[in-house]
C-alpha cells in the first residue's frame, strides 16, 4: 500500500480565493491545500502558480512562481485559451517533485478521500503494457469521452493525474513550440460544416496535450478535427487510453471537481466498463482480444457519426 509520505502533490494554477458569488461551486486554493494536508499527511506539497498571486494563509513545502505566459494565440477555441498556462505551471511544479509518486491537482480541485490510491494499485500494470509510460496514470473519467457518444480520439482529461513521478512528468513535459505549431496548423485549416457542429471543430486542448506528448516520443497521429469517423484511428486511440490511463469517476475516488464540470458526466465519460478487460485483464493477450472485439462497436459509432454529418450537410443546403 502506498504511504502518503511517498507522494509529491503539485497544486497548479492561479490562486483561487474564498468562494464568491460567481465561484461558489469551486473549492478555494486554501481548501485544496487543507484537503491535501488532511487526506495525505506527510506528502510533499508543491504550489505552482504565478508571480503576483495572493499567497496569504497558504501553506506549502515548496513554492514555484513562474511568469504568466498568457493565453494561447488561438482566437477560436476558448477551451484552449489557457493551455500554455496549464503546461507551464504543471511542468514547473512537477520538476520540483522528489517523491516516488506524483499527484497533479488543479488549484480549484480538492481531495475528499484517498480511494484513488487503491484503485491505481489495482490497475497500474494489468492488461496491455504502456509504450510511453512505465505504468498507467490515473485520470478523470469526466472529459475522457466514451467514443460511442463522442468519437474524439486521444481526448484524455487533464483535471488531475496520479502515477509514478517520472510518468506524470512525461505527460506534462511539453514544449510550447510543438503546441504552437498545432495552433498554426488549425489557423491555416478552414473549418467547414454547419455552424456549431462539434464534428467540424478543430481539436481541443486535451487532444493537443496528448498528441504533442506522443510526438515527443516518436508517435505521430494526424488528428485534424475534434471528432472522427475513422474507425482505425479510434481503435488506436482506445488502445492507447486503455494501456496508458485509468479513467475514474472523480467523486467516487476522492476528487471534488468544480460543479460546472459535472454536467458533462453523461457523454464525456469513459467508465471502466467501457474499457473492461482492456485494462482489467491480468493477461496481455486477453487485453488485446478485448481490444480487437471492440472493432464492430467502433465501426457502428463511426457509421452513426457519418450519418449525422450527412444530415447536417443536407440541412445546411436546404
Amino acid at each position: 500500500m502506498i504511504h502518503s509520505s511517498e507522494i509529491s502533490v503539485v497544486i497548479q494554477g492561479p490562486v483561487v480565493g474564498s468562494r464568491c458569488q460567481d465561484q461558489r461551486s469551486s473549492p478555494s486554493t486554501g481548501e485544496v491545500v487543507g484537503s491535501v494536508r488532511a487526506i495525505l499527511p506527510g506528502a510533499e506539497l508543491i504550489l505552482s502558480t504565478w508571480r503576483g498571486q495572493d499567497l496569504n494563509g497558504l501553506t506549502y513545502d515548496k513554492l514555484v512562481l513562474s511568469e504568466d505566459p498568457g493565453v494561447s494565440s488561438d482566437g477560436t477555441l476558448s477551451s484552449s485559451a489557457n493551455i500554455f498556462r496549464q503546461i507551464r505551471s504543471s511542468n514547473a511544479g512537477l520538476l520540483k517533485a522528489t517523491r516516488r509518486y506524483a499527484l497533479k491537482l488543479r488549484s480549484d480541485t480538492a481531495l475528499t478521500s484517498s480511494a484513488f490510491l487503491a484503485c491505481w494499485e489495482s490497475y497500474r500494470s494489468k492488461g496491455m503494457k504502456p509504450v510511453v509510460f512505465d505504468e498507467r496514470i490515473l485520470v478523470s473519467a469526466i472529459f475522457t469521452p466514451n467514443p460511442l457518444h463522442c468519437p474524439s480520439p486521444y481526448w484524455v482529461s487533464d483535471f488531475f493525474a496520479f502515477g509514478r513521478r517520472e510518468d506524470v512528468q512525461k505527460l506534462w513535459d511539453i514544449p510550447f513550440g510543438e503546441i504552437q505549431r498545432l495552433f498554426e496548423e488549425d489557423n491555416k485549416r478552414k473549418c467547414s460544416g454547419a455552424e456549431g457542429a462539434i464534428s467540424r471543430k478543430a481539436i481541443n486542448a486535451e487532444q493537443r496535450l496528448i498528441l504533442t506528448m506522443l510526438r515527443n516520443h516518436g508517435i505521430c497521429e494526424s488528428v485534424k478535427i475534434i471528432t472522427t469517423v475513422n474507425a482505425l484511428l479510434l481503435m488506436r486511440s482506445e488502445k492507447f487510453i486503455a494501456s496508458h490511463f485509468i479513467p475514474v469517476d472523480p467523486e467516487a475516488f476522492g476528487f471534488n471537481l468544480p460543479d460546472r464540470f459535472h454536467s458533462f458526466k453523461t457523454h464525456h465519460t469513459y467508465r471502466s466498463d467501457h474499457l473492461g478487460p482492456m485494462f482489467r485483464s491480468d493477461s496481455t493477450v486477453g487485453a488485446r482480444i478485448a481490444w480487437i472485439s471492440r472493432l464492430p462497436v467502433i465501426i457502428f459509432a463511426c457509421v452513426k457519426g457519418l450519418g449525422g454529418r450527412l444530415r447536417r450537410r443536407i440541412l445546411a443546403k436546404e
